[in-house]
This record gives structure tokens, sequence and C-alpha cells, in this order.
């Protein structure tokens, strides 16, 4: 009778062991998917983050290439209106040259006459 209690306590024990087990086992993989599903969630987050930094990035890259041609274009423009300015400074000498040539022959023809 004894022996019989005493089995009986040990297969009670087992059977609430392996129910715990069990349990604790369902319990694990339900962790497990939710852990899995966190990760898929913030994986998708790190992704949605990292195209929208690649397209910044890609935006800002745009951005910089077209302000670098806009200064070329800008170079070009001043060096254009630095020669336009340096060929008007040299007609404006010259004209100024052939005034006072002008000036200098009536002055002759003036005094010439008197």
């Amino acid at each position: 009778d004894a022996t019989l209690r005493s089995f009986e306590g040990t297969g009670s024990s087992q059977f609430h062991t392996s129910g715990m087990l069990s349990t604790s086992r369902e319990f694990g993989q339900k962790s497990l998917r939710q852990n899995k599903g966190e990760i898929c969630m913030k994986e998708s987050e790190l992704r949605e983050a990292l195209r929208a930094s690649q397209s910044a990035y890609k935006e800002e890259i745009e951005n910089k290439e077209s302000l670098a041609k806009e200064l070329e274009t800008t170079k070009r423009d001043l060096k254009t209106q630095q020669s336009d300015r340096e060929g008007l400074v040299e007609e404006l000498l010259r004209t100024k040259d052939k005034l006072a040539k002008i000036h200098s022959q009536t002055s002759e023809s003036l005094e010439a006459t008197h």
C-alpha cells in the first residue's frame, strides 16, 4: 500500500512536471513567435527607414550636383561678362584716343585760322 502511494505520487509528480514542461514549452514557443513578429516589424521599420534615408541622400546628391552645374554656369557667365567689359574698356580707350586726336586737330586748325 505504501509502495502504491509512492508510485502514485511519482506518477502524479511526473505528470505535473511534464504538464509544466508542456506549458513552459508552449509559453516559450508563443514567446518566440511574438519575438519573431516583433523582429519582423523592427526589420520592416528599419528597411523603411533605410529606404527613406537612401532617398533623402540621393535627393541631396542630386541637389548638390544641380548646384555644382549652376555654379559652373555662373562662372562661365561671369567670365563672359568680364571679357565683354574688357572689350568695352578697350573700345572706350580707342574712342578716347580718336577724340583726343580730333580735339588736337581742331585746336590746330583753330590756331591756324587765327
